[in-house]
């Protein structure tokens, strides 16, 4: 079957099911993650990758289409998705620039690149071999998110050495904790991997780092990791507090987490885009401009407080009257960040 993803169109196996085990991978839901994953290459201004798990080459060949790169290292340890890949470079008229394809074990690939997207089935961990063969940007994606927002919270701490429960703002605390992890696995290699950009999306977490060398660089990224305690009653969180001032209970201590900015570029949308993907570009970058580890989930305040949820442009138009920042967040549809201290929405709320 022909599907027809960005500016590209790809032949692959007719699937009901989606699963690890096709021959050919190709998740439709994942498309949000390859439109943004374009356009962080298009700002980076990056001009060759390596795709060392192609598949049915999808990723690749939208990055060829529709970003400066023009060379594109295409890899799949399966023979069958190699047919596809080279299938899709033709149905899609790919003949010019450095076209590499190979059908290997990605750790036998000794070439260096400026660009590397790591996107496996489940978690990345396994890969981060990879690290070595980029000079420049890494992009990884994690698909195991119920580990990393505390749904699997003894999974977490055998696998990651994360200690986690499920919050109202999970999948914040599930990209923080793995940013962690990252800076944590780069500097046991003496490399600096700096966040520059992150997201949410479905079923998985996309996170894109920058490589640098330097002991000061990563000091300051180890600096920058810490963690947040969370009252499971009052939904109060804080990134020093260890028992709650509301209801004078100990609070959970969920981390290490990177406390850091997430976003260090600002995307722009695209009108052939997904519209979700539009969604989050736009949200990340108005949410980008405060300064605030996490965000505040509206429905579990109201409850936390038994009350009704007063409109959120009521909130934070009242919000921007008292003089705080506030944005709504692409981690959810109910959440917003803003740098207003917990008591000062419950006001809002209790004032309704």
């Amino acid at each position: 079957m022909i599907i027809k993803e960005g500016l590209a169109k790809i032949e692959i196996p007719d699937y009901n099911n989606i699963s690890k085990e096709m021959p050919v991978f190709y998740n439709p839901l994942s498309s949000i993650g390859r439109d943004i994953a374009v356009e962080v290459a298009s700002k980076l201004g990056i001009k060759n990758v390596l795709d060392p798990m192609s598949a049915s080459g999808i990723r690749g060949i939208r990055y060829y289409l529709e970003s400066n790169i023009r060379e594109v290292h295409f890899n799949d340890i399966n023979p069958i998705a190699i047919e596809y890949i080279k299938k899709n470079l033709e149905l899609n008229n790919i003949k010019e620039g450095k076209i590499i394809i190979s059908n290997l074990d990605a750790r036998a690939i000794e070439q260096k690149y400026e660009y590397i997207d790591i996107d496996p089935f489940g978690s990345a961990t396994p890969y981060l071999y990879l690290i070595n063969n980029t000079s420049k940007y890494l992009a990884i994606t994690y698909t195991d998110t119920a580990v990393w927002t505390g749904e699997k919270h003894r999974k977490a701490y055998i696998r990651y050495n994360f200690n986690v429960i499920k919050t109202p703002i999970k999948h914040e605390i599930g990209v923080r904790g793995l940013v962690a992890h990252l800076i944590n696995k780069g500097a046991e290699i003496e490399r600096a991997l700096i966040p520059i950009y992150a997201h949410s999306a479905y079923h998985y977490y996309r996170v894109y780092m920058l490589k640098r060398k330097g002991s000061n660089r990563i000091e300051k990224l180890k600096s920058q990791i810490g963690y947040l305690y969370y009252c499971p009653k009052c939904y109060y969180i804080s990134e020093s507090e260890s028992v709650c001032p509301y209801c004078k209970r100990k609070m959970f201590r969920i981390g290490p987490l990177y406390l850091g900015k997430l976003w260090a570029i600002k995307l722009d949308k695209r009108d052939y885009f997904n519209k979700q993907s539009n969604k989050i570009i736009e949200r990340i970058n108005e949410e980008s401009e405060i300064d605030k580890p996490y965000y505040y989930e509206l429905p579990s305040i109201a409850k936390a407080l038994k009350t009704n949820i007063p409109p959120m442009d009521k909130i934070m138009e009242k919000l921007k009257e008292l003089g705080y920042k506030v944005e709504r967040t692409h981690f959810s549809e109910n959440g917003i960040r803003t740098n207003a201290p917990y008591y000062i929405i419950k006001t809002i709320f209790s004032s309704q």
